[in-house]
């Protein structure tokens, strides 16, 4: 059992850090890349994290000298840009892919994946309501610019690597909630890292799983997520982690 010193301890710890995340969601902000222009700097950022720093789609992408990352999906997605307020830096990118048909589900991706490796999405909503989470992407160079510039003028804090981490997946949701919204999505669908769900799950936010791990450019889970049930669970399991979500959304 901690003594009372050393809950006081964590509580001070735990209040010094809701602050630090408080203090750094205020200085990110997102917006709708709904013109060529804002869509053009998704896929830079595309290209940094999947052709530059993982080399994951170099070869398949035709956009390379462009310096570029875009495929046949991009036309029928939603696409969304985080920014840094005060470097300006279009920090990080996410794209939901969204199905027009009422019939079909081919227009998502990850069907296709799901029965080439004989596993099963529950469809919980409408197929129409139904939208692919998808290069969900924060380019490292851009998270350490940001990190630099944090520790320099967020002086009154050790380690904030971690918690810039976090905030910038915490926009990046908030983000995909807008877009989901506006485009009247109530199901996520998504393959995903193993080390992008734990994170995720660190922050109070959970995706239901299918089946094993399969290997898609590299080890990757299958999940999903009815919308209403995953803002339950945030506001349960982390009511702080959800302030910040739906501050000013």
């Amino acid at each position: 059992m901690k003594s009372r010193k050393e809950l006081t301890l964590t509580s001070h710890s735990t209040n010094r850090q809701l602050r630090l995340l408080t203090e750094l969601s205020e200085k990110f902000t997102h917006l709708i890349a709904d013109t060529d222009t804002l869509r053009q700097e998704c896929f830079k950022l595309r290209y940094k994290v999947y052709c530059e720093e993982n080399e994951w789609l170099q070869k398949e992408n035709s956009y390379g000298l462009l310096k570029i990352e875009k495929d046949i999906y991009d036309n029928h997605s939603a696409h969304g840009l985080l920014i840094h307020k005060q470097t300006g830096l279009f920090a990080g990118t996410v794209r939901i892919i969204l199905n027009k048909t009422t019939t079909s589900s081919n227009m998502l991706p990850i069907y296709l994946l799901c029965k080439k490796n004989k596993l099963t999405l529950p469809d919980l909503v409408p197929i129409e309501n139904i939208g692919e989470v998808s290069r969900f992407c924060i380019p490292k160079s851009y998270r350490n610019i940001i990190l630099r510039y944090e520790n320099q003028t967020t002086k009154n804090y050790r380690h904030i690597s971690h918690s810039v981490s976090d905030i910038m997946t915490i926009n990046l949701i908030k983000l995909l909630l807008n877009l989901a919204k506006e485009n009247n999505i109530l199901q996520w669908v998504a393959e995903m890292t193993p080390s992008l769900i734990i994170h995720l799950e660190k922050l109070g936010i959970y995706f239901d799983k299918v089946g094993h791990l399969i290997n898609y450019y590299g080890m990757r889970q299958i999940c999903y997520k009815k919308l209403d049930e995953l803002i339950i669970k945030i506001n349960i399991e982390r009511p702080d982690i959800w302030n910040l979500i739906s501050k000013n959304s």
